[in-house]
């Protein structure tokens, strides 16, 4: 039977403070570090919160060279 392995200390960093830095940018860093795409970064924060949670998917690879 699956169980998590839970979550890291960086997933969680993000998981628990990445929405108020988001919310924030504009305001506060877009004019000293420039503007992001927030939308593409939030996208990628979402699918690293949930890595290593198996029960949303996973990849299988295999060596098929016989060398």
């Amino acid at each position: 039977m699956y169980q998590p392995r839970g979550i890291n200390i960086l997933q969680l960093l993000f998981k628990k403070h990445f929405q108020s830095f988001a919310d924030q940018y504009e305001a506060k860093h877009a004019i000293i570090y420039g503007r992001f795409r927030i939308e593409r970064i939030t996208e990628v924060v979402e699918k690293f919160v949930l890595c290593g949670d198996y029960s949303q998917g996973f990849a299988r690879i295999q060596c098929t060279n016989p060398d």
